[in-house]
C-alpha cells in the first residue's frame, strides 16, 4: 500500500491539533512541605525564640502571631519550605501549569480582633530546620519578603466553618524552577500590630500540570483512523 502526500499531510494535521488539544489538559498534583519553622521575634539563627499560644504543633503547622504593645515577644513568623525537583522547565512554562498555597485554619488565638496573613518568597536568605545549628531563619525576613499577597484576609472567623485558604503563587514557583530566583521558601506573617494569631494545618503546594496522556498512542490510534480513510476514499 502506498501512502499519500494527501494521507500525510492529513495525519500529521491531525496530530498538530491533538498535541495542542493535550497540551492545554492538566493534572492536578500535591506537593508538601519538605519542613516548617515558626519563629519569633526574640529568636535569632540558632534559636527560634519564645513561639507559644494556646498548645499549637509547632512543628507541623504554620503559625502566626502578633502583638500590639511594645513587647514585641512571642510576635511570631512561619518559614515554609517545598522540595520542587519534580518541577522542570517544561512543565511551569506550559500555559497549563498553575501552583497555589494552600492551608486550613485550625484556630486562632481570640474571637476579637482582626488580623490578615500575607504570604512572600523569602528574599536571599538560606535556612532549613536543622534549628540550634546556625541555619534557623529570622522573624525579621518577613518584611523583607518578595511579592508578598494576602494569604488569608482575617483569621478571625469561625473556625468551625472556615474554608480552606489559597493563594495563587504560580509566578514564584515558575521563577524558582526556572532558576531566575532562588527557591528560599516562603514566609507567613501577620500584616499590622495586633493581638491576634493562628494556626494552619494541612499546609501544601497543589500544582496544576501539562498532562501529555500518551499522545503517541493517542496519535497512532488517529493516524490509522486516518488511512482507512484514505484506503476507503
Amino acid at each position: 500500500m502506498q501512502i499519500s502526500k494527501q494521507f500525510i499531510s492529513s495525519a500529521f494535521a491531525s496530530l498538530c491539533l491533538l498535541t495542542a488539544i493535550v497540551s492545554t489538559q492538566a493534572s492536578a498534583s500535591i506537593i508538601a512541605p519538605e519542613y516548617i519553622v515558626n519563629a519569633s521575634i526574640n529568636g535569632d539563627s540558632n534559636s527560634v525564640g519564645a513561639v507559644g499560644g494556646n498548645n499549637f504543633d509547632y512543628i507541623n503547622e504554620i503559625f502566626v502571631r502578633e502583638r500590639k504593645s511594645d513587647n514585641q515577644q512571642l510576635r511570631t513568623a512561619s518559614f515554609v519550605q517545598f522540595d520542587l525537583t519534580g518541577l522542570t522547565a517544561s512543565i511551569v512554562n506550559s500555559s497549563s501549569f498553575s501552583a497555589s498555597f494552600e492551608a486550613d485554619l485550625t484556630s486562632k488565638l481570640n474571637p476579637k480582633n482582626d488580623l490578615a496573613v500575607m504570604i512572600g518568597a523569602v528574599n536571599n536568605q538560606t535556612w532549613d530546620n536543622s534549628l540550634f545549628t546556625g541555619t534557623v531563619p529570622l522573624f525579621e525576613w518577613a518584611a523583607d519578603s518578595l511579592n508578598p499577597e494576602v494569604f488569608a484576609s482575617n483569621v478571625n472567623v469561625n473556625i468551625a466553618t472556615a474554608e480552606t485558604f489559597s493563594v495563587d503563587v504560580t509566578n514564584i514557583v515558575r521563577s524558582w524552577v526556572n532558576g531566575d530566583t532562588v527557591n528560599n521558601g516562603f514566609v507567613l506573617y501577620g500584616n499590622a500590630r495586633q493581638y491576634q494569631g493562628a494556626a494552619f494545618e494541612n499546609t501544601k503546594l497543589s500544582v496544576q500540570v501539562p498532562e501529555p496522556t500518551s499522545i503517541a498512542l493517542m496519535a497512532i490510534a488517529l493516524i490509522g483512523f486516518v488511512a482507512r480513510r484514505s484506503i476507503k476514499s
